[in-house]
Parts: structure tokens; sequence; C-alpha cells
């Protein structure tokens, strides 16, 4: 009985080790050399057009898949304003990817209504699919100036993950 629970015990330990990367605090790191997929998606912000991924060329861009309904999400957001607030001015843009089905007068009211300072577009499974299977969100990429996603940062992340991690970004890109 007891080499049970000890066989037992053992493959807990296991386990948790295996999971060990997925509780450390950070983002996770993007592997091999992914890049922002092609998309073309209506633009929530202004209720007209599209947003395409071709408007980012040359653009650091802090991707984030959300929805109104998502109370991290919600809580995340002010983060973004702040983001886009402190880095517009050095090429950094926040696009924000809602989730949300049906009614996209609620979303286009919602973003108003909170001040969103970024723009904004409406998805839906394909593109999130396009981007990785996401889990869960908030789920937040971060792309380089050369379209490759660097950065994943799933679930809420804090606003001093996503600023050193544009900062850093911004300085690789000045290094000689």
């Amino acid at each position: 009985m007891k080499d049970v629970k000890v066989h037992a015990l053992l493959r807990l330990v296991v386990a948790l080790l295996c999971l060990l990367p997925f509780w450390l605090d950070g983002p996770a790191a993007a592997s091999g050399a992914e890049t922002m997929p092609a998309f073309a998606l209506p633009d929530l912000g202004s209720g007209v057009g599209t947003i395409g991924s071709e408007d980012f060329q040359g653009t650091v861009v802090l991707v984030n898949f959300w929805a109104t309904w998502c109370p991290p999400c919600r809580r995340e957001i002010p983060s973004l304003v702040k983001i886009q607030d402190q880095y517009g001015d050095k090429g950094v843009v926040v696009l924000g990817i809602s989730l949300d089905k049906g009614d996209r007068d609620k979303v286009a009211a919602f973003i108003k209504k909170i001040g969103v300072n970024y723009p904004v577009a409406l998805g839906d499974t394909e593109i999130a699919r396009k981007f990785g299977a996401l889990g869960a969100i908030p789920f937040t990429f971060l792309v380089d100036r050369q379209g490759r996603i660097v950065n994943k940062y799933p679930g809420y992340t804090t606003y001093e993950s996503l600023r050193d991690s544009v900062e850093a970004l911004l300085a690789a890109d000045k290094a000689p």
C-alpha cells in the first residue's frame, strides 16, 4: 500500500513540474519564427471599413483578443489604453480583437464608453485559429516590426509585464 502512495505522489510531482513553465511570472516566448497571420476584420471604432494586417507593417503591435463579457479582459483594458498612450508615438499600436458574437453596435458602444484609444476589430473563431489555439481570453500577442510574434500572453497580463516587453523590443530596435 505504501508503494502505491509513493508512486502516486511521484506522478503528481512530475505532473506539477511539467506545468511549472505555465505558472512562472512573465510572458510565454513565441516558438520559432511565427508571423502575424494575414487578416482583414471589420473596424469597430469607426463602424466602417476594415482593419487589416497590412496596416501594421513596420509597427510594433500588441494584438489583444478579448470580449465585453470577460471580466479579466475588461480589467486589462486600462493597461492597454496606457500602453497606447505611452508608446503610440514610438511606433507601437495596440489592436483589440473582440470575440463578441452578434451585436457589433453593442461592442462599439462599449469601447466608446470606456475610452478605448486604440483600434478595435470584430473577430471570430477563424482569426483566433489563425493566431493559434487561444484556449481562453484575454490572450495577447506581441508582434515586432518585421511581423514576427515574439511573445504570447495567455490570460490577464499586468501593465508592468506588457510595458517591460514593449520597452525591451523598442530598445532592441535601437541597438546597433
